[in-house]
């Protein structure tokens, strides 16, 4: 207690005063200087927890806060349990009106002491009790003559707002007529009562004096009651992980509806889009493709089936025209009325040779109009596809690109050469599993399929991920900051953006938490002030060693590139050797029968001269 007087009269320290007469008679004074800083605090409710020895003065705080026009809920500090603190915790953050919880402790030191540790003993497994130390203002009315000191190393040291004022035994008495209970009204000199607040001291929490109080109400204060309310989250250390019984999650949590119905997410801190990565091919493998890559396959498919059908039509028009009846003998001459020679004309047409010269010498274009309406028009076409063709074969042939086997999840999924994982327990495993878009059912089902053989096709480690593709024919689908940070270092790794939605990461906080909305207002502040861009110009990798390699516009041409050209060589020269066989074959067997058919004849002839010789014989005699 503290004394402020002189001789005759009382004289106050200097500081704001409040001076208020109290509604209901009061003459322990310890309801009416409670009543005094609660209105000084401007709550608007406050929840009063007693143990019996300050029954009485409960019930007069309560009666006058009535009064007053604030709610007051009065509870026995065997009432107010733990989960009841949490209920009326959880009841604020549902409101988002007012999340601060405003409690006044009526009690012993003693009882003070063992109350205030049974919110705070929970390891720290429960997200309502942790918010309590930052989101509650507690209003100690410690009536008792001991030390208040050793509430510096009690569990309410947690408590970031902490208030008391200590009042002496005396005023524990029910007050009776004729009793000899103090009466605070016939103090003769002025009793000064310290309100002080636990702050931070360098290193360790303290006690420091806020203000003075008197019985009567009076109120006189130097500084913020709850000065550490100014203070943010006082240099607290939250728990940050991904496990329940945390605070708030800080990881690469995407934002996803399914998530939001157990959490709270606050405004995205970051956007990315997904992606597929896998090992570059090899290049050289497929080298043999050079002449074919210029066109799809589509093309190649359609120039292969026009030319025997135009060659058909070539072929029909020549030989069904009434433009040649005139010429005798027309099937005997080799020309376009001939499947075989019309094939060969269009063939060499395909290979910009125009006109075809036969093995009987001479020069043989179409006559008729109809055969050469048409030939004109495969001009045009054969033109058209050679110059595209020569221009993308000098393309692929001095300019080295890299030509992936898929580019998108439908594309993956199609092919048979790669097999394909996700991380387990993320937001992709969810996408994937849910869905239900054709291309994203095959892609879980073939994952489920690939898990029996492999159980790391759903690892959560990234880096077992990145050893699956490096080991060649696996594509890994995940977060493309993470995919670019691995391929920066690592020059045999491609990447391919997915068509999935747009990721949005968010730091994830328990259902209703009263923290939500202070975080997201402090992301607001720093995605305004450009402090996001400026961390990751600082703190992302620059350059890996992939960007040092030299990207040259063109390659001398090598040998591997066009030995394709020679694979055709090597081939017509088989075929043409078979054909040289057959034709050889074929003329064997022609020249045997030739010599067999004359030789019968011969024979014939012969029988012939021998009967006509006996029949002459015969007529003789």
């Amino acid at each position: 207690m503290c004394k402020i007087t002189t001789s005759t009269k009382c004289v106050l320290p200097r500081g704001n005063y409040l001076f208020r007469e109290p509604v209901i008679q009061d003459v322990t004074g310890v309801a009416v200087s409670l009543m005094s800083v609660i209105v000084y605090l401007k709550w608007s409710s406050v929840c009063i927890i007693h143990d019996n020895e300050t029954d009485y003065q409960a019930t007069l705080l309560h009666q006058m806060l009535s009064a007053a026009g604030i709610f007051g809920n009065v509870q026995r500090m065997e009432q107010m349990t733990s989960q009841k603190i949490d209920e009326l915790m959880s009841e604020k953050t549902a409101t988002n009106d007012d999340t601060i919880l405003n409690c006044t402790l009526l009690c012993s030191l003693k009882a003070c002491q063992n109350y205030l540790a049974k919110p705070f003993e929970y390891g720290r497994k429960h997200v309502v009790r942790s918010s309590l130390i930052h989101n509650s203002r507690w209003l100690l009315g410690i009536v008792d003559n001991g030390d208040i000191s050793v509430l510096e190393t009690n569990y309410s040291t947690v408590l970031d707002n902490v208030a008391v004022i200590q009042y002496n035994t005396s005023v524990l008495n029910k007050p009776h007529h004729h009793s000899n209970t103090m009466d605070f009204r016939d103090t003769k000199d002025c009793d000064w009562f310290p309100i002080k607040t636990l702050t931070w001291e360098k290193e360790k929490r303290g006690w420091s004096t806020v203000g003075y109080l008197q019985h009567s109400g009076s109120l006189l204060t130097l500084k913020e009651i709850f000065p550490n309310s100014k203070m943010g989250f006082n240099k607290r250390k939250f728990l940050v992980g991904t496990l329940p019984d945390i605070d708030l999650v800080a990881a690469p949590v995407a934002v996803q509806i399914s998530r939001e119905n157990v959490v709270d997410f606050t405004i995205p801190y970051y956007y990315d889009s997904p992606a597929i990565l896998l090992k570059k091919p090899d290049q050289n493998a497929k080298k043999w493709r050079t002449l074919i890559d210029p066109l799809s396959e589509y093309v190649i498919l359609c120039i292969f089936i026009f030319l025997p059908v135009i060659s058909l039509f070539l072929f029909f028009f020549e030989k069904c025209t009434p433009y040649y009846r005139r010429i005798e003998n027309r099937d005997e001459v080799r020309g376009l009325h001939h499947f075989s020679d019309s094939l060969w004309y269009v063939y060499g047409a395909l290979l910009t040779q125009g006109n075809y010269t036969f093995n009987k010498g001479g020069e043989h274009m179409a006559g008729s109009s109809s055969g050469r309406t048409l030939l004109s028009c495969w001009w045009i076409f054969c033109i058209i596809m050679m110059a595209t063709y020569s221009g993308n074969l000098v393309a692929f042939l001095t300019v080295t690109k890299e030509k992936l086997p898929f580019s998108n999840i439908a594309g993956l999924v199609e092919q048979g050469s790669y097999k394909w994982g996700t991380l387990e327990g993320t937001v992709f495993e969810t996408i994937f599993k849910t869905s239900t878009q054709p291309d994203n059912v095959k892609f879980w089902n073939g994952v489920f399929a690939y898990n029996k053989t492999n159980p790391s096709i759903l690892s959560a480690d990234p880096n077992v991920q990145i050893r699956l593709v490096m080991e060649g024919n696996y594509a890994y689908v995940g977060d493309r900051t993470p995919t670019e940070l691995a391929m920066a270092n690592n020059c045999h790794l491609a990447m391919v953006l997915s068509d999935l939605l747009t990721m949005q990461f968010a730091i994830a906080l328990p259902n209703k938490s009263p923290l939500t909305k202070i975080f997201s207002d402090e992301m607001n502040a720093i995605f305004e002030n450009g402090l996001l861009q400026k961390w990751k110009l600082e703190h992302w990798p620059k350059h890996g060693i992939c960007d040092n390699i030299p990207r040259k516009e063109s390659t001398p041409i090598t040998l591997i590139d066009i030995h394709s050209s020679f694979y055709v060589v090597a081939i017509g020269v088989f075929i043409a050797s078979s054909f040289l066989i057959c034709e050889c074959f074929k003329w064997r067997y022609q020249r045997k029968r030739l010599m067999q058919d004359k030789g019968k004849q011969t024979s014939h002839e012969t029988d012939i001269v021998r009967m006509k010789s006996s029949l002459e014989d015969s007529m003789i005699y």
